[in-house]
């Protein structure tokens, strides 16, 4: 049986026709071959691939998914628990010791799934920055709020499109609402801007990184750190994340939610996940 191979596949035949390059295909697909070989071998089923289209509740179940925005970290969490828009707040990570090695890391990179240009916009001296994912649904409504609140309080607000992004958002830019494309550099942008918030992309982790306030939307894997707010308002009130509370949080984030499927001896790791959860075993902590 093969069902996370299986699942996989699925989830890449509706998204390869929007993003035909994306760069987790490949490793997520070399994933699920391992998880199904594992669930094989011992004789289990507790353990699959977390689509972002199945709205299933998942009960006593391991699921996974590629990391944020760093692909190579899976996520291997029990429910969904950390997945998508799905963050219980359980702040395991305040528990864990801080390893400073990990966060120089995570400091030395870039963070971004996607490459990035060179390109540098001329831009006001001082901007929020919002950044864009799919701008349909709810997000589109975000969208629509945060251009009102910049017009209305005369704060310049940048709004950086996503590279795979189809939908063009118009209508809505205004002396200080000010839409940009993708072909500008991202982190440059964070290090010039006050603030920086979305609907909840993994952006944020560069704006933390850079200590740049941070809000989101909807909630996301951050949202332990940084508020969500209903609101663009209620952004100049949210201060940068305590570096110490960062570096725990990337510290467990690191060890303890995700597997590096980069480093040596990763399929131990997975295995011996999906061995401590079906004995009933709490993985994240």
């Amino acid at each position: 049986m093969t069902p996370n191979r299986n699942s996989v596949l699925q989830w890449i035949s509706k998204v390869v026709q929007f993003e035909p390059m994306r760069p987790s295909f490949a490793p997520t697909l070399k994933i699920a071959t391992l998880v199904d070989s594992i669930l094989t071998k011992r004789d289990l089923k507790n353990c699959i691939f977390a689509d972002p289209d199945d709205t299933r509740e998942f009960t006593n179940t391991l699921t996974w998914r590629f990391g944020i925005p760093n692909i190579e970290y899976f996520i291997f969490s029990p429910n969904r628990t950390y997945i998508d828009k799905n963050n219980p707040r359980l702040n395991f990570w305040k528990d864990i010791e801080l390893n400073q090695s990990i966060v120089d890391l995570y400091r030395n990179r870039s963070n971004t799934e996607y490459p990035q240009p060179e390109a540098i916009p001329d831009l006001p001296s001082s901007f929020d920055l919002f950044v864009m994912q799919d701008p349909v649904g709810s997000e589109y409504n975000h969208i629509v709020d945060a251009a009102a609140h910049a017009t209305q309080s005369k704060t310049y607000t940048v709004f950086k499109k996503h590279p795979l992004a189809l939908t063009k958002v118009s209508g809505l830019e205004s002396e200080y609402a000010i839409f940009i494309d993708a072909a500008y550099n991202l982190n440059h942008l964070i290090e010039k801007c006050d603030r920086v918030f979305s609907s909840w992309s993994s952006v944020s982790l560069n704006a933390m990184l850079a200590d740049k306030p941070c809000a989101t939307y909807d909630p996301m894997i951050f949202s332990e750190l940084i508020p969500t707010i209903k609101s663009a308002a209620e952004l100049r009130d949210v201060p940068p994340v305590d570096r110490t509370d960062l570096g725990k949080f990337l510290t467990w984030y690191s060890t303890k939610l995700c597997i590096n499927v980069k480093e040596e001896g990763y399929e131990e790791k997975i295995e011996q996940r999906i061995v401590d959860h079906a004995a009933g075993s709490n993985v994240l902590v």
